[in-house]
């Protein structure tokens, strides 16, 4: 794990279990996995038992409510955490200001920038340039270098043409 970590490799779930019975997951935003389901089984069972005993013919559909509830709640948090992915959502924009800074000298001009999210912390980036005197992708590609959660990069350089492109 220490060499996962000087690598510069992040801890995005934590995994625990506790006398071989009760196991859930700590995620990155602190959300308990798994954990919520055998609370949720426990209080089914609690209100059949209930539900039976005391004739308490309520106890079980106020369960269920509360089940239904609990699973909602799972629901919008899988759709927030996923949808974002799912659908290419760029939210780092400093990250993207930061790229064009870097790139855009000597005339070069970034056409085309995509970012996309690889895996936690981690984003890859395709980058297209337009420039008059361009210089190979290696040394655009050393220009990102050091950039923190910055780990692939594709870079597509072209020679501007002024009499077809108007400006560059």
């Amino acid at each position: 794990m220490r060499r996962h970590i000087a690598a510069g490799k992040q801890c995005t779930r934590l995994a625990l279990t506790w006398a071989d019975r009760v196991s859930f997951v700590l995620t990155e935003s602190l959300a308990v996995d798994r954990f919520g389901m055998v609370l949720y089984g426990t209080f089914a069972v609690l209100a059949l038992l209930t539900a039976a005993y005391l004739q308490w013919t309520w106890a079980d559909p106020v369960v269920g409510i509360i089940g239904a509830a609990v699973i909602a709640s799972w629901a919008v948090g899988l759709l927030r955490s996923s949808g974002s992915v799912l659908l290419d959502v760029n939210d780092n924009s400093k990250m993207e200001g930061l790229i064009r800074q870097r790139l855009e000298t000597r005339g070069d001009r970034v056409t085309d920038l995509h970012l996309w999210q690889i895996g936690p912390g981690h984003r890859a980036a395709v980058i297209s340039l337009v420039s008059d005197d361009p210089l190979p992708p290696s040394e655009y590609k050393r220009r990102l270098s050091g950039m923190h959660g910055l780990s692939h990069v594709t870079v597509e350089v072209e020679l501007c043409r002024h009499e077809q492109e108007g400006r560059c």
